[in-house]
Protein backbone atom coordinates (compact mmCIF):
# COMPACT_ATOMS: atom_id res chain seq x y z
CA UNK A 1 0.00 0.00 0.00
CA UNK A 2 1.44 3.35 -1.06
CA UNK A 3 1.86 6.08 1.52
CA UNK A 4 0.19 9.33 0.51
CA UNK A 5 2.71 12.02 1.36
CA UNK A 6 -0.10 14.61 1.26
CA UNK A 7 -1.92 12.86 4.14
CA UNK A 8 -0.50 12.96 7.63
CA UNK A 9 -1.22 11.24 10.91
CA UNK A 10 -3.59 13.39 12.93
CA UNK A 11 -1.65 12.60 16.09
CA UNK A 12 2.06 12.85 15.24
CA UNK A 13 2.20 14.23 11.68
CA UNK A 14 3.85 11.22 10.02
CA UNK A 15 2.58 10.37 6.50
CA UNK A 16 -0.27 7.84 6.28
CA UNK A 17 -2.16 6.10 3.48
CA UNK A 18 -5.90 5.89 2.92
CA UNK A 19 -8.04 5.01 4.80
CA UNK A 20 -5.94 5.38 7.96
CA UNK A 21 -6.20 8.40 10.26
CA UNK A 22 -3.24 7.25 12.39
CA UNK A 23 0.24 6.17 11.29
CA UNK A 24 1.64 2.69 11.91
CA UNK A 25 3.52 3.73 15.06
CA UNK A 26 0.42 5.35 16.57
CA UNK A 27 -1.75 2.35 15.62
CA UNK A 28 0.72 0.08 17.39
CA UNK A 29 0.63 2.31 20.47
CA UNK A 30 -3.21 2.38 20.31
CA UNK A 31 -3.19 -1.43 20.65
CA UNK A 32 -0.74 -1.18 23.55
CA UNK A 33 -2.92 1.44 25.25
CA UNK A 34 -6.00 -0.82 24.98
CA UNK A 35 -4.06 -3.70 26.56
CA UNK A 36 -2.77 -1.42 29.31
CA UNK A 37 -6.29 -0.11 29.95
CA UNK A 38 -7.60 -3.66 30.45
CA UNK A 39 -4.98 -4.23 33.14
CA UNK A 40 -5.56 -0.82 34.72
CA UNK A 41 -9.34 -1.32 34.84
CA UNK A 42 -8.91 -4.74 36.46
CA UNK A 43 -6.71 -3.21 39.16
CA UNK A 44 -9.04 -0.23 39.58
CA UNK A 45 -12.03 -2.55 40.07
CA UNK A 46 -10.07 -4.60 42.62
CA UNK A 47 -9.09 -1.38 44.38
CA UNK A 48 -12.72 -0.24 44.43
CA UNK A 49 -13.75 -3.58 45.96
CA UNK A 50 -10.84 -3.32 48.43
CA UNK A 51 -9.30 -6.49 46.99
CA UNK A 52 -6.13 -4.60 46.02
CA UNK A 53 -4.17 -2.31 48.27
CA UNK A 54 -1.46 0.15 47.36
CA UNK A 55 1.62 0.42 49.53
CA UNK A 56 1.26 3.18 52.10
CA UNK A 57 -1.99 5.01 52.83
CA UNK A 58 -4.92 3.72 50.82
CA UNK A 59 -6.99 6.44 49.18
CA UNK A 60 -10.50 6.45 50.57
CA UNK A 61 -9.66 4.64 53.81
CA UNK A 62 -10.69 6.12 57.15
CA UNK A 63 -8.58 6.55 60.23
CA UNK A 64 -9.28 7.07 63.91
CA UNK A 65 -10.80 3.60 64.34
CA UNK A 66 -13.69 4.18 61.94
CA UNK A 67 -14.55 1.14 59.84
CA UNK A 68 -13.91 1.69 56.12
CA UNK A 69 -16.77 1.66 53.63
CA UNK A 70 -17.38 -1.67 51.81
CA UNK A 71 -16.02 -0.09 48.65
CA UNK A 72 -13.37 2.52 47.92
CA UNK A 73 -15.69 5.34 46.85
CA UNK A 74 -13.06 7.37 44.97
CA UNK A 75 -11.92 4.34 42.97
CA UNK A 76 -15.52 3.30 42.31
CA UNK A 77 -16.40 6.75 40.96
CA UNK A 78 -13.37 6.68 38.69
CA UNK A 79 -14.34 3.22 37.41
CA UNK A 80 -17.86 4.44 36.56
CA UNK A 81 -16.43 7.50 34.79
CA UNK A 82 -13.90 5.37 32.91
CA UNK A 83 -16.55 2.90 31.77
CA UNK A 84 -18.59 5.77 30.33
CA UNK A 85 -15.54 7.05 28.42
CA UNK A 86 -14.75 3.55 27.11
CA UNK A 87 -18.35 3.07 26.00
CA UNK A 88 -18.26 6.40 24.15
CA UNK A 89 -15.14 5.36 22.20
CA UNK A 90 -16.58 1.92 21.45
CA UNK A 91 -19.85 3.39 20.17
CA UNK A 92 -17.99 4.90 17.18
CA UNK A 93 -17.36 1.33 15.92
CA UNK A 94 -20.68 -0.07 17.21
CA UNK A 95 -19.28 -2.15 20.05
CA UNK A 96 -21.51 -2.37 23.12
CA UNK A 97 -21.39 -3.96 26.57
CA UNK A 98 -19.61 -3.49 29.88
CA UNK A 99 -15.95 -2.45 29.95
CA UNK A 100 -14.77 -6.08 30.26
CA UNK A 101 -16.45 -7.03 26.98
CA UNK A 102 -15.64 -3.77 25.20
CA UNK A 103 -11.90 -3.85 25.89
CA UNK A 104 -11.67 -7.45 24.68
CA UNK A 105 -13.50 -6.48 21.47
CA UNK A 106 -11.62 -3.24 20.77
CA UNK A 107 -8.43 -5.12 19.92
CA UNK A 108 -10.23 -7.05 17.18
CA UNK A 109 -11.78 -3.90 15.68
CA UNK A 110 -8.63 -1.76 15.95
CA UNK A 111 -8.44 -1.14 12.17
CA UNK A 112 -11.93 0.39 12.28
CA UNK A 113 -10.98 2.53 15.28
CA UNK A 114 -7.93 3.83 13.42
CA UNK A 115 -9.97 4.64 10.30
CA UNK A 116 -12.75 6.41 12.18
CA UNK A 117 -13.10 10.22 11.81
CA UNK A 118 -12.76 10.30 15.61
CA UNK A 119 -9.57 8.18 15.67
CA UNK A 120 -7.21 10.89 16.93
CA UNK A 121 -9.52 12.18 19.67
CA UNK A 122 -10.43 8.65 20.79
CA UNK A 123 -6.77 7.56 20.89
CA UNK A 124 -5.78 10.60 22.95
CA UNK A 125 -8.77 10.13 25.28
CA UNK A 126 -7.62 6.55 25.86
CA UNK A 127 -4.09 7.72 26.69
CA UNK A 128 -5.48 10.31 29.13
CA UNK A 129 -7.68 7.67 30.74
CA UNK A 130 -4.71 5.36 31.21
CA UNK A 131 -2.71 8.18 32.77
CA UNK A 132 -5.50 8.98 35.24
CA UNK A 133 -6.14 5.38 36.26
CA UNK A 134 -2.44 4.58 36.29
CA UNK A 135 -1.77 7.34 38.81
CA UNK A 136 -4.42 5.76 41.05
CA UNK A 137 -3.49 2.07 40.83
CA UNK A 138 0.17 1.77 39.86
CA UNK A 139 2.86 1.48 42.46
CA UNK A 140 5.24 4.29 41.64
CA UNK A 141 8.20 3.33 39.48
CA UNK A 142 10.87 5.59 38.06
CA UNK A 143 10.61 6.08 34.30
CA UNK A 144 13.33 7.47 32.03
CA UNK A 145 13.49 11.23 31.54
CA UNK A 146 12.09 12.21 28.12
CA UNK A 147 12.40 15.98 28.31
CA UNK A 148 10.44 19.00 29.44
CA UNK A 149 6.87 19.77 28.47
CA UNK A 150 7.00 22.45 25.75
CA UNK A 151 3.90 24.06 27.27
CA UNK A 152 4.65 24.27 31.00
CA UNK A 153 8.27 23.12 31.39
CA UNK A 154 7.52 20.19 33.73
CA UNK A 155 9.85 17.19 33.56
CA UNK A 156 8.29 14.43 31.47
CA UNK A 157 9.08 10.79 32.26
CA UNK A 158 8.05 7.96 29.94
CA UNK A 159 9.00 4.40 29.03
CA UNK A 160 10.75 3.89 25.70
CA UNK A 161 7.72 2.26 24.06
CA UNK A 162 5.45 5.23 24.85
CA UNK A 163 4.90 7.60 21.91
CA UNK A 164 2.55 10.18 23.38
CA UNK A 165 1.12 11.29 26.70
CA UNK A 166 -0.76 14.10 28.41
CA UNK A 167 1.27 16.37 30.69
CA UNK A 168 -0.17 17.39 34.05
CA UNK A 169 -0.93 20.79 32.50
CA UNK A 170 -3.25 19.07 29.98
CA UNK A 171 -0.94 19.59 26.98
CA UNK A 172 -0.52 16.66 24.56
CA UNK A 173 3.19 15.73 24.30
CA UNK A 174 4.61 13.94 21.25
CA UNK A 175 7.25 11.87 23.05
CA UNK A 176 9.25 10.94 19.92
CA UNK A 177 9.73 14.62 19.04
CA UNK A 178 10.45 15.52 22.67
CA UNK A 179 13.15 12.83 22.96
CA UNK A 180 14.77 14.01 19.71
CA UNK A 181 14.84 17.61 20.97
CA UNK A 182 16.26 16.46 24.31
CA UNK A 183 19.03 14.43 22.62
CA UNK A 184 19.98 17.43 20.50
CA UNK A 185 20.13 19.66 23.57
CA UNK A 186 22.17 17.10 25.49
CA UNK A 187 24.85 17.14 22.80
CA UNK A 188 25.77 20.65 23.94
CA UNK A 189 25.78 20.02 27.70
CA UNK A 190 28.22 18.59 30.27
CA UNK A 191 27.87 17.24 33.78
CA UNK A 192 30.59 17.17 36.45
CA UNK A 193 30.58 13.76 38.13
CA UNK A 194 32.74 10.93 39.37
CA UNK A 195 32.41 7.76 37.25
CA UNK A 196 30.05 6.36 39.91
CA UNK A 197 27.99 9.55 39.88
CA UNK A 198 27.89 9.58 36.08
CA UNK A 199 26.65 5.97 36.10
CA UNK A 200 23.81 6.83 38.50
CA UNK A 201 22.90 9.96 36.55
CA UNK A 202 22.73 8.31 33.13
CA UNK A 203 20.85 5.29 34.55
CA UNK A 204 18.22 7.65 35.95
CA UNK A 205 17.90 9.58 32.70
CA UNK A 206 17.74 6.62 30.29
CA UNK A 207 16.31 3.76 32.34
CA UNK A 208 19.33 1.63 31.38
CA UNK A 209 21.38 0.05 34.21
CA UNK A 210 24.87 1.56 33.95
CA UNK A 211 27.64 0.76 36.44
CA UNK A 212 30.72 2.66 37.52
CA UNK A 213 32.82 0.09 35.66
CA UNK A 214 30.86 0.73 32.47
CA UNK A 215 31.72 4.43 32.63
CA UNK A 216 35.39 3.69 33.36
CA UNK A 217 35.49 1.32 30.38
CA UNK A 218 33.97 3.99 28.10
CA UNK A 219 36.62 6.45 29.26
CA UNK A 220 39.44 3.93 28.76
CA UNK A 221 38.25 2.98 25.27
CA UNK A 222 37.71 6.56 24.17
CA UNK A 223 33.95 6.16 23.70
CA UNK A 224 33.34 9.00 26.16
CA UNK A 225 35.65 12.01 26.00
CA UNK A 226 35.71 13.64 29.44
CA UNK A 227 38.10 16.18 30.90
CA UNK A 228 39.59 14.96 34.19
CA UNK A 229 39.33 17.36 37.13
CA UNK A 230 40.59 17.20 40.72
CA UNK A 231 39.30 14.77 43.32
CA UNK A 232 38.30 12.01 40.90
CA UNK A 233 35.77 14.16 39.04
CA UNK A 234 35.33 14.45 35.30
CA UNK A 235 33.46 16.83 33.03
CA UNK A 236 31.33 14.37 31.05
CA UNK A 237 29.62 15.25 27.76
CA UNK A 238 26.01 14.34 28.44
CA UNK A 239 25.31 13.35 24.84
CA UNK A 240 28.10 10.77 24.81
CA UNK A 241 26.98 9.23 28.13
CA UNK A 242 23.42 8.88 26.87
CA UNK A 243 24.55 7.44 23.54
CA UNK A 244 26.68 4.75 25.21
CA UNK A 245 23.91 3.87 27.67
CA UNK A 246 21.42 3.44 24.83
CA UNK A 247 23.87 1.27 22.90
CA UNK A 248 24.30 -0.92 25.97
CA UNK A 249 20.55 -1.56 26.04
CA UNK A 250 20.44 -2.70 22.39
Amino acid sequence: MMVDESRSCGNCGNPVSEPWRLCQACRKDYARQIHRLRLNMQQLHALAMREYKLSGHEVGAHGHGTAPTPVNIAAWDLEVEAEAAISSIAATVQVWGDWHHILRRLTTVLPRLCQSPYAVDDYRDLVRLNERIGRRVERRKVKPFAGRCPNCGREVEADKDEHGMVCQCGHWVNLDSLRADTRERWQQLHTTQTPAGAAKWVSRQTGVRVTRQDVKNWLHRGKVHASQLEGGYYEFPIGELVTQANRKSQ
